[in-house]
């Protein structure tokens, strides 16, 4: 009886270190590089250029900045952002200074997909919508 209740909780230890080791928080903190797919307005489709760098992470929450280059006039653009990371550690939602909003998931250790849309300014400027596959390097 004694070896049942042993390997009862043996067992019993094991999955909560395996439960507690899938929803572990990702260190994200470094630089993610990769491409993004634009769609700006209705009709302007493109491909440009994306960096991400992860400057800080406290836990569920992080910052960092953004750069890419602004079209169509071409102009090297730097944007902070703030985020979070969600309990079930894939799920990732952050802003930036430019009123737009990242949905990311973690496809990987080193690989982060973000789903981008920006609500537009009115008559100023379009709506956008951007897919990025990042990659951290290295």
């Amino acid at each position: 009886m004694k070896r049942y209740v042993i390997a009862v909780v043996a067992i019993m230890l094991l999955w909560a270190s395996g439960a507690a080791a899938q929803n572990a928080l990702p260190q994200l903190v470094g630089t993610w590089r990769g491409q993004s797919e634009v769609l700006l307005g209705t009709s302007n489709f493109s491909t440009q250029d994306v960096e991400f760098v992860i400057l800080k992470q406290q836990g569920h929450l992080f910052t960092g900045v953004k750069r890419y280059v602004k079209e169509p006039e071409r102009i090297k653009t730097e944007e902070t952002f703030t985020g979070v990371i969600l309990n079930d550690a894939r799920m990732i939602a952050f802003s930036d200074s430019d009123t737009g909003y990242n949905f990311a998931i973690m496809t990987g250790p080193d690989r982060l997909e973000i789903a981008y849309v920006h609500d537009g300014l009115g008559k100023k400027q379009p709506s956008m919508a951007c897919f990025l596959a990042l990659t951290r390097q290295k």
